[in-house]
């Protein structure tokens, strides 16, 4: 007799429906007891300004990554900024380069099906000790130092399915399960020797029964990433970003394509920032719109750092080409201390009023609040053949000797 791959009989369906119920009470019971910051989007969408990089900090630097045999980065590379190295990762390479001056250190890793290589070329930094995780499918972490020395893995020993993501403490580590996975978890949290010791409970239903996807569609808008399937009970929609993190040595965790941003404290989530988005749908009711809603509105790609939110947010995202020119993508500051929040079409790009440099839009944030992104070299010259005054800066210095065919440049913004 043949059985679906999940939600096979009615007591599961059950369990899921208790779990979204208690997991729902129990967070708009801490509602009424904290006072989380409330990012007012819908305002800011009625009233868009201009965004300049002296919203996100007060320093920008420019870094040429150094471009030698071993370190060659190509098309649409991500980056991380760790204590004292740069991280940069692209399709199953991971490299190290030096924070101060971007000389190349050395890779982290490989790909592949020995014992020391990682499944997915996604780490996650443990700034506590300053190591570089992977995931090895299907259990395990594996390990690196800054060097790019492999320490060792660790066995992951749940009951059910395995995280996708990470984040740690120093004394634990936090793992997010991601909505395509079957699990009545949201989160697991593991002991530092990989044994799970506490698990919070997702507030909806996780997975998708593969035999009931119809169609589905990834796409990118701006820095997010979405998956949009259309399946035999209705549509869904989930997010790809990175959903758990820290900030302020505290670990934020936000569920994909929710309203809310809760602290993990003590094995229990306390709101941290709600997304007030009025008319338009967000949330679950946005998860779960027909395709062709035109009131959707999605947020995503959340960098935090001590003073300030950066985030992103799209509108009437559809799996329909001919509906792409209703898209809209917004890049979207929040200063905590005063409250204000500031959005404008991400085609804009954040304005460089600090150093009269580039357009800036991060793509990471460190757990230190500096905000980075990569700029291929060509666009670097291609711009600067635009604005000739510009290399009269003091930090065009640092790029003077830069080629078409070189590495990226790392754009760091910070306090």
């Amino acid at each position: 007799m043949r059985t679906k791959k999940t939600f096979r009989n009615k007591a599961q369906r059950a369990m899921f429906v208790l779990t979204f119920l208690v997991g729902g009470a129990y967070q708009s019971q801490l509602s009424a007891q904290e006072k989380p910051k409330v990012i007012d989007v819908e305002r800011a969408l009625a009233h868009p300004s201009k965004l300049n990089t002296s919203q996100l900090g007060s320093h920008v630097r420019y870094i040429p990554l150094e471009t030698t045999d071993k370190s060659l980065i190509g098309n649409a590379p991500d980056i991380c900024v760790l204590n004292k190295r740069i991280l940069v990762w692209y399709r199953g390479q991971c490299l190290l380069f030096n924070k101060e001056d971007g000389k190349f250190v050395c890779e982290i890793g490989h790909s592949g099906g020995d014992p020391t290589a990682y499944s997915q070329t996604v780490p996650f930094y443990d700034d506590t000790h300053d190591w570089i995780y992977f995931i090895r499918e299907p259990d395990k972490l594996i390990k690196y130092d800054i060097n790019g020395h492999y320490l060792g893995e660790i066995t992951l020993q749940t009951k059910g399915s395995v995280p996708k993501q990470y984040c740690f403490d120093g004394s634990s580590i936090i793992g997010y399960h991601e909505d395509l996975v079957p699990s009545k978890y949201a989160l697991t949290l593991f002991n530092t020797l990989g044994k799970a010791v506490d698990n919070i409970p997702a507030s909806r239903v996780k997975g998708v029964v593969e035999s009931d996807i119809l169609s589905f569609t990834m796409k990118k808008m701006g820095n997010m990433k979405f998956v949009l399937m259309k399946t035999k009970k209705a549509d869904i929609a989930t997010s790809l970003d990175n959903l758990l993190w820290k900030s302020n040595r505290q670990v934020r965790f936000m569920e994909s394509l929710s309203d809310t941003v809760f602290t993990l404290d003590n094995s229990r989530l306390k709101p941290y920032v709600i997304f007030r988005t009025g008319k338009w749908r967000s949330g679950a009711a946005a998860r779960m719109a027909p395709a062709d809603a035109t009131d959707r509105l999605m947020i995503g790609s959340v960098l935090e750092s001590p003073k300030r939110i950066f985030f992103q947010c799209v509108l009437n995202i559809s799996p329909d080409i001919r509906r792409k020119e209703e898209e809209k993508v917004y890049n979207v500051i929040y200063d905590k201390a005063s409250g204000k929040t500031t959005m404008a079409p991400f085609a804009d790009r954040i304005t460089d009023d600090l150093s009269h440099g580039m357009p800036f839009c991060p793509q990471s944030v460190s757990t230190q609040g500096e905000y980075a992104c990569l700029m291929q070299a060509a666009d670097v010259l291609e711009w600067m053949d635009k604005h000739p005054e510009a290399k009269q800066q003091p930090w065009w210095e640092a790029l003077k000797n830069l080629e078409e065919d070189d590495n990226p440049v790392a754009i760091i913004v910070s306090e």
